[in-house]
């Protein structure tokens, strides 16, 4: 069975200053305390269409591993 989850947040700052932040996965433990790291598959490029990134964390006390793809990018509203 997938595993589906969402949350949802108000933030009172600039959508460009946010979308900074969430778009790149070496930030992603800054806000999101389920992840301990992040790191971008090819760490020279910038994040785009197609990008991937692997991610590791816990989530209700379980490990989790995850490699991730950017498969919708219009900055700075789409990610």
């Amino acid at each position: 069975m997938p595993l589906s989850l969402s949350a949802s947040v108000e933030i009172r700052a600039p959508v460009s200053r946010i979308f900074e932040l969430v778009c790149v996965p070496e930030r992603l433990p800054e806000w999101n305390v389920s992840i301990e790291s992040a790191r971008r598959a090819a760490p020279e490029a910038a994040v785009c269409l197609g990008s991937r990134a692997f991610v590791s964390g816990r989530l209700l006390g379980q490990v989790l591993e995850s490699e991730t793809e950017v498969v919708a990018f219009e900055p700075p509203r789409l990610f």
